[in-house]
């Protein structure tokens, strides 16, 4: 095929991953090229990770990681910075770190729910300047956020009406 269509692949690039449960997995000895092809546990695609047992926890512990990052750095100049910035830039920088495919992650474990919240938390407790015992859903209702699961919630309702109401692609439609 590549050859009929004048395409060319590289196979230092290539890498396979083999989706399994089970606690020994299987390994392969591909060949493309003449060159080995390397199994991965992980996968990124589209800014999503990938792993070989099926489950969100490496893309959580991402998005969590650069997440903790940011928050880190509003900490740092929260001093210099009134409540509504505080806000701004948790909504315009960091939240959508978070909430990046959340419609395609919502089936994801307690555990892994339980690192999101608490990235929102921390952000709640940096923008109040609450004590660190502060009841969250306090600091979400004085902030007027929504818990990020409920979030989730929302935006696979909305884009179930797009859907519905042909406002996505043909392809989505049809399933």
């Amino acid at each position: 095929w590549s050859t009929k269509w004048l395409v060319d692949f590289n196979p230092d690039k290539t890498e396979y991953l083999i989706f399994s449960n089970k606690k020994k997995k299987p390994t392969l000895s591909i060949k493309f090229k003449d060159n080995t092809i390397t199994q991965k546990e992980t996968h990124k695609h589209l800014g999503l990770l990938f792993n070989d047992k099926l489950t969100w926890s490496d893309h959580i512990d991402k998005c969590t990681k650069r997440a903790r990052q940011k928050l880190g750095m509003l900490y740092r100049q929260s001093s210099k910075l009134n409540i509504n910035q505080k806000i701004t830039i948790y909504k315009s920088i960091i939240r959508p770190i978070l909430e990046y495919g959340s419609i395609i992650f919502d089936n994801c474990s307690a555990s892994d729910v339980i690192r999101l919240e608490g990235c929102q938390r921390q952000a709640a407790l940096i923008c109040t300047g609450a004590m660190r015992r502060t009841e969250s859903d306090i600091m979400l209702r004085e902030l007027n956020w929504d818990k990020l699961c409920t979030r989730r919630q929302y935006l696979k309702l909305s884009f179930f009406y797009k859907i519905i109401n042909s406002q996505t692609s043909p392809y989505l439609r049809e399933y």
